[in-house]
C-alpha cells in the first residue's frame, strides 16, 4: 500500500499586544502556498485549528506583491468555527511576516490581508518594532428606556455593587457589541458572575474604566459567547468602540495608550484618524513557537 502524501506547513505561534512569553493574545499562523490555499478543504483547516488549540489560527497565502506592499489571502479559525475577521491574529500574522525576509522583503511596509468575505485588513510596520492595524471606528448609541433597564438588571447580577456609568451599543459592522463603563480603578480585579452575561442580547460585552496606571488612558475587558462566556485576552476590534468613546469623554488627543486588564493582559497604542474614520491600533508581537505541521 502506497504511503499517503503529506503536506508540510510552516507554523508560528505568537502573542499579540505584548512582549511577554505568557502575555497578550496568542494566535497561530499557518503558511500555505497559493495552490494549496485554494485546494485545501475547510474541514481540514478546521481540524488544524482544533489540533493547534489556540484562540485563533490564521491561514495565510501570498496573492501579489510590489516593492512596498504585499497582498495575502487569510482565513481565521477558532477551535470551533471560522471567523470573518480577527484583529489580534492579523497583528500576529504581520509580526510573523515582517520578521521573515524570505516572505516579506525589508522594503515592504504594508501588508494587505484579504478575507474570503472580501474585507481587507491593512497592517504596517510601526515605531519601536510594533505592528499596526487599522479598523473602521464605531459609533455608539446610549441605551435608553426598556433596553437600558433590561441590561442594567443583567449587569447587577454580573457586577454586584460596582456602579455602571454608561451603556452604549455599536452600529454596523459592530452591531453585536455593547460598551459598558463602570466606576472602578480595579477593573482587572473585579470578581464577575460571567454566566449572567449570557442574558444580555449582545454577543460581545465590553467593560471599561479609567486606569490607575500612570500613562494609561483607560482599561477594558471583553467577553463573548452564546452558550458560555469567554474572556478575550486582548481584543483589537473592541478598541474600535473604546477609542472614540474615551477620546471624546476625556479629550485624549489623537494618540494614547490603552490596557486590556485580562489575566494575560496587553497594551495597545491607539490612534484616531478622523478624516478616514479609522482607529489605528499598534502593539508588540512576541514569537513563542516555530515549526512544521504534517497534514
Amino acid at each position: 500500500m502506497a504511503a499517503e502524501t503529506q503536506n508540510i506547513l510552516p507554523v508560528t505561534i505568537l502573542n499579540a499586544f505584548t512582549d511577554d512569553f505568557a502575555g497578550g493574545n496568542p494566535a497561530a499562523c499557518v503558511f500555505l502556498t497559493p495552490a494549496l490555499s485554494t485546494s485545501i478543504s475547510s474541514a481540514t483547516l478546521q481540524a488544524i485549528a482544533e489540533n493547534l488549540n489556540q484562540p485563533v489560527t490564521a491561514f495565510i497565502a501570498p496573492l501579489s506583491a510590489n516593492a512596498s506592499s504585499q497582498t495575502l489571502r487569510v482565513r481565521f479559525f477558532t477551535s470551533e468555527e471560522e471567523l470573518p475577521l480577527c484583529g489580534h491574529a492579523t497583528l500576529a500574522s504581520a509580526g510573523a511576516l515582517f520578521a521573515d525576509d524570505a516572505r516579506v522583503p525589508a522594503g515592504v511596509q504594508e501588508l494587505r490581508f484579504e478575507t474570503t468575505r472580501g474585507d481587507v485588513m491593512v497592517a504596517k510596520r510601526a515605531p519601536e518594532g510594533r505592528m499596526e492595524i487599522a479598523l473602521v471606528r464605531a459609533a455608539l448609541t446610549e441605551l435608553e428606556g426598556a433596553e437600558a433597564d433590561e441590561l442594567r438588571e443583567v449587569l447587577a447580577h454580573v457586577l454586584g455593587n460596582t456602579p455602571v456609568v454608561y451603556m452604549g451599543k455599536a452600529d454596523a459592522p459592530y452591531g453585536v457589541h455593547v460598551l459598558v463603563e463602570v466606576d472602578t480603578l480595579h477593573l482587572g480585579e473585579l470578581e464577575l458572575n460571567l454566566p449572567a452575561l449570557l442574558d444580555t442580547k449582545f454577543l460581545v460585552n465590553i467593560l471599561t474604566a479609567r486606569s490607575a496606571e500612570p500613562g494609561v488612558a483607560f482599561e477594558s475587558r471583553m467577553f463573548h459567547g452564546t452558550t458560555h462566556t469567554l474572556e478575550d485576552a486582548v481584543c483589537g476590534s473592541a478598541h474600535a468602540l473604546l477609542a472614540p468613546y474615551w477620546a471624546a469623554k476625556d479629550a485624549l488627543g489623537p494618540a494614547f495608550l490603552a490596557k486590556q486588564a485580562s489575566a494575560r493582559g496587553g497594551y495597545l497604542q491607539v490612534g484616531l484618524e478622523d478624516a478616514e474614520g479609522l482607529v489605528k491600533i499598534a502593539g508588540n508581537v512576541r514569537k513563542v513557537l516555530q515549526g512544521q505541521l504534517y497534514v
